[in-house]
C-alpha cells in the first residue's frame, strides 16, 4: 500500500527563489484512488497523492464530507508541518 499521502514527484531545488513554489497536493479519483498522478509529467513543484483512507473498507464515511475533510487536512499536516501556501486539486 502507498504512504498517504504518497509524495509523486518532489519539485526541484530553486534557491535563486525567495520562495519555493507551493506544493500541489492531488486528491483521489471517484474510484478512490491516485493512480493516475503517478503518469503525470513534474511540473516544476512538489507533488503529492491522496487517496482514500477508507479504500479498503468500501470507501464509505461515516461522518460525511466533514469527517473526510478533517481527516486529509490531517495528511497534509503531516507532510508539510511547517504549514506553508499549497495548491490542492483532484479529478
Amino acid at each position: 500500500m502507498l504512504e498517504n499521502p504518497a509524495l509523486i514527484y518532489e519539485g526541484p531545488a530553486t534557491p535563486w527563489l525567495d520562495k519555493q513554489p507551493a506544493p500541489l497536493i492531488l486528491l483521489h479519483d471517484g474510484g478512490g484512488t491516485t493512480f493516475s498522478y503517478h503518469c503525470l509529467y513534474p511540473i516544476g513543484r512538489t507533488l503529492y497523492g491522496i487517496q482514500n483512507s477508507r479504500l479498503d473498507e468500501g470507501g464509505y464515511w461515516e461522518s460525511g464530507i466533514s469527517g473526510m475533510a478533517s481527516h486529509y487536512i490531517e495528511l497534509i499536516e503531516k507532510v508539510l508541518p511547517q504549514g506553508g501556501e499549497i495548491l490542492i486539486g483532484g479529478e
